[in-house]
This record gives structure tokens, sequence and C-alpha cells, in this order.
């Protein structure tokens, strides 16, 4: 299993119902924020390196994290209850 870095963050959720068009314009402007020169200096003075992500790239990148993190448990020896 290849090393990779463990990543700890600020997620926004909506809730599973909420409609393509409210998702895609919270989306739009969270990407227009992060994507502020302004914006990402705080962040990086904080120690928060930001990952300005599309919501089809986050549901990858969600279901990428899931099945390493299951893989990681399988070597381990951790078995879900």
């Amino acid at each position: 299993m290849q090393a990779r870095a463990a990543l700890a963050g600020t997620i926004i959720f909506a809730p599973s119902r909420t409609s393509r068009m409210i998702v895609e314009r919270l989306s739009t402007e969270m990407l227009k924020a992060l994507r502020m020169a302004t914006v990402q200096d705080k962040l990086l003075q904080v120690g928060v390196e930001p990952m300005p992500m599309n919501a089809e790239e986050f549901a990858a990148f969600i279901k990428d994290d899931l099945v390493f993190n299951a893989e990681l448990a399988k070597a381990a020896g951790i078995a879900a209850k």
C-alpha cells in the first residue's frame, strides 16, 4: 500500500435532497472565494492549504479516500462492526 498524507480540513456538505442548482451555486461561490489570493494567504497563515474542488472533483476525492481507508483498515486487520 502506498503511503499518503492524512488530511484534515473543513468540508461543506448540503442535505442529500438539495437541488443541483443550489449545490452548483454554493460550489461556484466557494471556489471563487478559495481562489482569491487574500483568502489563500489567510488560510496559509493558519496552516491550511486550500484544495478548491468542484462538486464532481470532491465526490471523486471522497470516493477515493473511502476506498483507501477501507484498504488501510483491512491491511491493519480492523474489521467493521
